[in-house]
């Protein structure tokens, strides 16, 4: 205790009344450890072990052991403190326990796969941002509010984060700490006490959503390539996938697995109904290679129906010119020689890619510009000409705020004047009356 004090005196001016009770809390907890005497090395079956007073067993002690010596210190400490029963743990911990959770009662095979692969976009954002950082070994009920904000702090201000970024560190931190609060391995979540706003000004908000977009000149490029291989190469089935794309919009794992019963031409109004999804099963802990399956299902869990238009009608009868020459068989609008009986996802991605290479138009996985760019193309054309948020967005597959947020560019300048000057026209030419 006299050490205690007299450090806090020599540096009171420095602490914060937290962290004097921090270095009270360790200094107590070393005390406590020094009063073992711990092994200098593991036994033959690769634990290390400890001897401790135990008054309920006949022999007067009991056995303690650990994979390592700071896990042994930290069973030890907490048996002393009367926490027997009570193993802490480390947030690098309480993650992977977090991520093992939310496969656990998942028996559907379409939607494992689909949360494996969420769950790896989590790994990689654990990764990225804490993994290396001395947050990671911080036992969980010891972080506090600071903590985490220092840890955001000091990421924005290391790694140019962009908001999407700051989302994905902000989820798996978010998780975690949930998850240790209703395994009531914290008695309260410190997580819900931190200001994000406070952050706003030190992320990286340089890039705008109207880079995301093709331009007229670029969607024209690509069309024109496309009519080129069609035309030298009429069986290239992902030529017509990418050309299909183009004009519903849709997501890219929504073309594969579309049937030619899931067009609806003998209704009033024809209509191409978009209720599947190709999920590429990515390679990780769960699996050694990637694979594809088709979920009955898409992306939001809502079917979708989009009307056929003359484009459209003209596609499809071109298509099935080649499907009577070349796939005669096939249920699949984009047929291939694959376990599923369809294209892949990576098939039209990467005929995207060569033609945007031969074109010098510039893909970057940063601004998320690649062909979901003609979701925003669509989208931001929509508005503009009349059509409303609410209608797009049931038409394209998300809700007004996500339509609005990352896919509706702004307002067509040139639309809007000519409307304006419409209206003003209007107004001039009404004679008033007196």
């Amino acid at each position: 205790m006299s050490d205690f004090l007299a450090f806090v005196h020599k540096d009171a001016t420095l602490l914060s009344s937290e962290e004097v009770q921090n270095i009270y809390l360790q200094m107590r907890k070393n005390e406590i450890i020094n009063t073992f005497t711990f092994p200098d090395k593991p036994s033959s079956d690769g634990y290390y072990h400890l001897n401790v007073k135990d008054n309920t067993k006949k022999s007067g002690r009991t056995q303690l052991k650990a994979k390592t010596l700071d896990e042994l210190k930290e069973k030890a400490f907490m048996y002393e403190c009367g926490q027997k029963n009570i193993i802490r743990k480390r947030f690098e911990n309480v993650f992977e326990m977090t991520m093992d959770s939310k496969l656990k009662y998942i028996k559907d095979k379409a939607k494992l796969a689909s949360r494996q692969n969420t769950i790896s976009r989590y790994r990689n954002d654990y990764i990225r941002f804490i993994r290396d950082t001395w947050f990671s070994s911080l036992f969980i009920d010891e972080i506090s509010r600071r903590d985490i904000e220092r840890l955001i702090d000091k990421i924005c201000k290391e790694k140019d984060v962009k908001p999407r970024a700051l989302q994905g560190l902000c989820t798996v931190l978010s998780m975690t700490f949930s998850f240790a609060y209703r395994e009531e391995l914290i008695p309260d979540n410190p997580y819900q006490k931190v200001n994000l706003a406070q952050f706003k000004d030190v992320l990286d908000d340089t890039s705008d959503v109207r880079e995301r977009l093709h331009s007229q000149e670029e969607i024209d490029g690509i069309h024109e390539k496309l009519m080129d291989r069609q035309a030298k190469h009429p069986d290239y089935i992902p030529a017509y996938a990418l050309e299909f794309q183009m004009l519903i919009k849709a997501r890219r794992g929504e073309i594969p697995p579309l049937m030619w019963s899931d067009i609806h031409d003998d209704v009033s109004t024809p209509f191409i109904q978009i209720s599947r999804e190709l999920i590429t099963v990515k390679k990780g802990p769960v699996t050694e290679k990637e694979y594809f399956l088709i979920s009955d299902y898409t992306k939001t869990h809502r079917d979708r129906r989009y009307p056929v238009t003359d484009d459209m009608k003209r596609f499809l009868e071109k298509l099935r010119k080649v499907h009577e020459q070349y796939h005669l068989n096939s249920v699949y609008l984009f047929p291939a020689e694959t376990p599923t009986g369809t294209i892949t996802n990576n098939t039209v991605y990467n005929l995207y890619r060569r033609i945007c290479k031969e074109l010098s138009i510039p893909i970057s996985r940063e601004l998320m510009r690649g062909p979901h760019s003609f979701r925003r193309n669509g989208i931001t054309d929509f508005v503009n000409n009349g059509g409303d948020l609410m209608t797009a967005s049931q038409l394209y597959g998300n809700s007004p705020v996500v339509a609005r947020k990352n896919y509706y560019t702004g307002l067509d300048m040139e639309n809007a004047l000519r409307i304006i000057e419409k209206c003003n026209e209007k107004k001039t030419g009404q004679t008033v009356i007196i």
